[in-house]
């Protein structure tokens, strides 16, 4: 019995390290994200999406549904996202949030054309707010077992922020 109880805390722990690694992962995208907000938008959506997938690819895991599915290294984001909430495992407020980076991060990562000159600081804020909420989500409900801490909340200036240089 000592053995198991052993390879169960060993167990544990690789589980605890790998969850780590990826929250620091998403911790990485997320900033990211915001750090091109303003400098390069597209690039901004493009970071955003690539945060999303990670944690739902993660929780996907997490939860076991790769058992009984698709492989998780497999599943597009929109698989991910229909899986965790057929599974009720993501709320359903958090789903929405994932819909609106999914779709944001989807417009900003291929070729719009002409449309492509929407994709401004001030268009991206619902696709930071939604993964600000996504976030804040996933770090309080599969964080508490990792020593990470959750990502300040960095907030992106646009062309309206700026001071007036008006006398």
């Amino acid at each position: 019995l000592g053995g198991r109880e052993d390879m169960s805390e060993q167990s544990l722990e690789t589980r605890v390290d790998q969850l780590e690694k990826e929250l620091e992962r998403v911790k990485t995208l997320y900033e990211k994200a915001f750090h091109y907000g303003h400098s390069d938008p597209e690039v901004a959506l493009s970071q955003a999406r690539k945060a999303a997938e990670a944690i739902c690819r993660q929780i996907y895991v997490q939860e076991r549904l790769d058992r009984k599915g698709k492989p998780a290294r497999k599943a597009m984001l929109n698989d991910l996202i229909q899986a965790l909430d057929r599974a009720e495992v993501v709320p359903r407020h958090i789903t929405v949030s994932l819909g609106t980076i999914q779709a944001f991060g989807n417009f900003g990562t291929h070729d719009q054309g002409e449309a492509s000159t929407a994709i401004t600081s001030e268009y991206i804020q619902p696709c930071l707010q939604a993964l600000t909420n996504v976030v804040d989500w996933y770090f309080e409900s599969y964080g508490e077992t990792a020593n990470v801490e959750l990502p300040s909340r960095p907030r992106i200036s646009t062309e309206t922020d700026a001071p007036s240089t008006q006398d």
